[in-house]
């Protein structure tokens, strides 16, 4: 779960509350209360106007969340859905840590689905992103 505290002062105030009831929700394994609480979210960002990197982070977070969500409860489909939904805005915010967080994520279900092979790719390109990467970050490459 992404700390939310440096974008807050983007984020509206009713906003951050239904993210925080996700999160309360999700931590006591209330999924679907958690799951409607970001996609209330997830409408709210959508009519906002226009985008900025702390909305990008934001969604991101969400979407993150919503994986775990998916993964835990097995069902790969949505999870892969919400896994190439945050990987779009890891390019596009040029975030390299967050591209190998999701491509090892994206083995994991791979492997979970019984592709051993595409699990391999998977986590072979989040294991070079994370070697080119700043060691300061803090990076798991024991996870690739």
């Amino acid at each position: 779960m992404s700390n939310i505290q440096s974008i807050k002062s983007v984020i509206s105030h009713d906003l951050q509350l239904l993210y925080g009831k996700a999160l309360t929700c999700q931590e006591t394994n209330d999924d679907q209360l958690a799951l409607s609480y970001y996609t209330q979210a997830l409408n709210q960002i959508q009519s906002i106007d226009g985008t900025s990197q702390d909305i990008d982070q934001f969604q991101y977070d969400i979407f993150c969340n919503i994986c775990e969500i998916y993964i835990q409860g097995y069902n790969m489909t949505l999870a892969n859905a919400f896994i190439d939904k945050a990987l779009q805005i890891a390019y596009k915010l040029k975030q390299q840590d967050k591209i190998a967080q999701f491509l090892d994520r994206q083995g994991k279900v791979k492997r979970l689905q019984g592709d051993y092979d595409g699990a391999l790719v998977d986590h072979n390109k989040s294991f070079e992103i994370k070697l080119k990467i700043d060691k300061s970050e803090g990076l798991d490459i024991s996870n690739s």
